[in-house]
């Protein structure tokens, strides 16, 4: 009895060594679109209102190779196997600030961005393992301010930073 409780502290050692956990490294097929929208509400104090909007979504695929595993949640899947599955990010925002160009110490081609704002993201994972299908659904909402900085390299190109 005491051989075989030897072993098998042993051997279950010897199993988790020869397991490589690996991150999910797919052959991916991505769209993105994204629409943003800004209008002026008052010309005297350049209040304006800004929607943005933004979506990803993707198919993927990956072999998990024998003696590899990789994790969804706390769910373990070990090689060999093939998954694939879907991903849909969106991310949504409303914001009112101001945005002001030149001045007396700054160039007429800066303009500085100030805005607060609400923003939603979602995301909708799914995957499959031979039949089985795991989904991670996650929402967050956040309430932000928004700084910045733009400089006009031309009419059509801007460089610039923001802290949100």
């Amino acid at each position: 009895m005491m051989i075989r409780f030897s072993l098998f502290l042993l051997v279950i050692p010897m199993i988790c060594i020869g397991c490589n956990v690996r991150n999910i490294d797919v052959d991916d097929n991505v769209s993105f679109s994204n629409l943003e929208a800004s209008l002026l509400l008052t010309e005297n104090d350049h209040l304006r209102i800004r929607m943005r909007g933004s979506k990803a979504s993707g198919e993927y695929s990956q072999t998990v190779s024998a003696g590899d595993l990789i994790r969804i949640e706390n769910t373990p899947i070990f090689g060999p196997v093939e998954i694939n599955g879907t991903t849909d990010v969106t991310y949504f925002s409303l914001a009112i600030g101001r945005e002001f160009t030149g001045g007396e110490f700054v160039s007429k081609e800066t303009r500085i961005i100030n805005y607060i704002g609400v923003a939603q993201t979602n995301l909708d994972f799914t995957l499959r393992d031979a039949g089985t299908t795991y989904r991670v659904d996650d929402s967050t909402t956040e309430l932000y301010l928004q700084y910045g900085l733009a400089y006009a390299i031309s009419d059509s190109v801007e460089l610039g930073f923001t802290l949100a």
